[in-house]
């Protein structure tokens, strides 16, 4: 029984998580749509301008999460792979999707 409790409670914070972690996504793609038909040269520039605040932010909130998150949940599995994705891809300013 106090498992199920506990498992609840995890669904429901994760929940209520979900608003604000694709708000998070949004502002990035929001710049993407903005500059897509630039250059590369200048996509990247201002990526590094206006992006990385926000993917940093994003990835703060996202390890805020995970040390809430139990361990071998399927949202922990989604935070930790994107995680991962941002420091394998850090070279690239939107690192979130390697690109």
């Amino acid at each position: 029984m106090q498992g199920q409790v506990i498992r609840d409670r995890a669904a429901e914070s994760t929940r209520r998580s979900q608003p604000e972690v694709i708000a998070k996504f949004d502002a990035l793609f929001a710049v993407e749509r903005e500059i897509n038909t630039l250059s590369a040269h200048q996509r990247r520039a201002l990526r590094n301008k206006r992006s990385c605040s926000l993917i940093e932010k994003l990835k703060a909130f996202l390890r805020e999460r995970r040390a809430k998150t139990f361990g071998k949940s399927e949202t922990a599995k989604a935070i930790d792979y994107s995680l991962k994705r941002c420091e394998v891809s850090h070279a690239s300013p939107m690192t979130l999707g390697g690109a």
